[in-house]
């Protein structure tokens, strides 16, 4: 999927369950990297820039339902120099209700992207 001149992004999801989530729920837990000629910062902590400002510690990760019903939210982490260009953001989204279909979930506002509850353990996407 391109979309305004995304350079690319990549998310990663792992899902269990545990700790105080009931037993109907689950967790997505993973990183979103961005890919980015000229990130804000050589190395340590990074952020996107020029079109990839929205991409920075504290933004909101969204889980939805088959509906279109929001159910999960949490926010990426520290971003973290892993590479020339590439900038790596940590995110945990817990107590996500299981569901019949599939699920969306979207870093921002650069678009949803699907996955099936069966694949949240490794479930790996390029955007760009």
């Amino acid at each position: 999927m391109k979309r305004l001149g995304i350079a690319l992004a990549a998310i990663v999801l792992s899902a269990g369950c545990g700790g105080s989530e009931g037993s109907d729920s689950f967790t997505a837990k993973g990183t979103f990297t961005l890919k980015q000629i000229g990130l804000s910062s050589s190395t340590g902590p990074c952020e996107g820039r020029d079109g990839y400002q929205d991409i920075r510690p504290g933004v909101q990760v969204v889980v939805r339902d088959a509906t279109g019903k929001d159910v999960g939210l949490g926010r990426l982490g520290d971003g973290t120099r892993v590479d020339p260009g590439w900038c790596e953001f940590p995110f945990t989204v817990t107590d996500i209700p299981e569901s019949e279909g599939l699920y969306t979930i979207e870093v921002s506002k650069r678009g949803g992207i699907s996955f099936k509850r069966t694949d949240a353990a490794k479930l790996a996407l390029t955007l760009g």
